[in-house]
């Protein structure tokens, strides 16, 4: 009998050393914060600085324009690709108004850094201009370990961008379509409710009701 828990013991021990999937961790949701720094590499200035400069964009925008920096120490057990994609989609899909966001993501082990552009901005920030302002102005600084500066220069060129382009907007026409096909969801959903409660009576239960 000790030899069979022996035996599962060390099974078990070997599956999770070689899944790392076991050992994921949890992927962060939205927060308040423009800057995530949950690897603690971004000096307080510089968060402040970007904090004030992000959410002053965001006013300039009909549909506010997010822009979400993140760092990571290690991802422990995700692979880099998987990980940034469910970071992007936990953001993405508490977010209000059209897909205009922009997330700066840092993975300091895996020696990563990933890029996710809405699909509204698609066209402005293209993978040949993300790569160089991550190349040219982000990567000197990062390799030289600093990241606030790095990261600082990265945003303000990505704001200078956006603020001289046209960002896509919906039509009136196409924002009120929209809030009559949620009124129309609505009063679906309130109709269906009202007829699943209104069941006709059954003989039976006619019958209780007159005795």
């Amino acid at each position: 009998m000790r030899r069979i828990l022996a035996i599962c013991a060390v099974s078990l021990l070997f599956i999770l050393y070689a899944n790392p999937g076991f050992a994921k961790i949890e992927v962060p949701g939205r927060t308040e914060l423009r800057v995530n720094d949950y690897a603690g590499v971004v000096d307080q200035e510089t968060k402040e600085y970007l904090e004030g400069l992000i959410s002053l964009f965001e006013q300039k925008t009909r549909d506010p324009v997010e822009i979400i920096v993140a760092t990571f120490i290690s991802l422990e057990g995700w692979r880099f690709e998987d990980f940034a994609f469910e970071y992007g989609e936990k953001w993405r899909l508490t977010k209000k108004g059209r897909d205009n966001g922009v997330i700066l993501l840092f993975a300091l082990e895996e020696g990563r850094i990933d890029v996710g552009v809405g699909r509204n901005l698609s066209k402005i920030l293209t993978t040949p201009v993300m790569d160089d302002i991550v190349r040219d102005l982000m990567m000197p600084e990062l390799d030289k370990g600093n990241f606030g500066p790095g990261i600082r220069r990265g945003v303000e060129r990505i704001i200078e961008i956006l603020n001289r382009a046209e960002i896509p907007q919906d039509s009136f026409f196409s924002i009120l379509l929209k809030g009559i096909l949620k009124m129309l969801l609505i009063i679906l959903i309130i109709l269906a409710v009202f007829f699943i409660g209104s069941k006709p009576m059954t003989r039976e239960s006619q019958k209780k009701a007159n005795t």
